[in-house]
């Protein structure tokens, strides 16, 4: 597949995998009786979806120059893209 291709395809795919646990989770709850929003949903969204993303990709970011800085065969741009 080519990359445009691959970028137009991969949110479909990622809303439609979503909808489907949406609408999973509504047929058979797994906490029979919890609101959609239940207490607590803004802070984990929040906390979890975007600060520990957020913070997840300075670490990484700072391994890879990391590694980058200390090792004498980090420039083969084996991951380069």
């Amino acid at each position: 597949m080519k990359l445009e291709t691959l970028q137009f395809v991969s949110p479909i795919v990622i809303v439609g995998f979503a909808l489907t646990i949406l609408g999973l989770e509504r047929w058979k709850p797994y906490n029979p009786g919890q609101k959609t929003f239940r207490d607590g949903f803004w802070v984990d969204l929040i906390g979890y979806g975007l600060i520990q993303s957020y913070v997840l990709g300075l670490v990484i970011a700072w391994f890879i120059h990391w590694v980058d800085a200390h090792t004498p065969n980090a420039r083969f741009h084996l991951v380069s893209g």
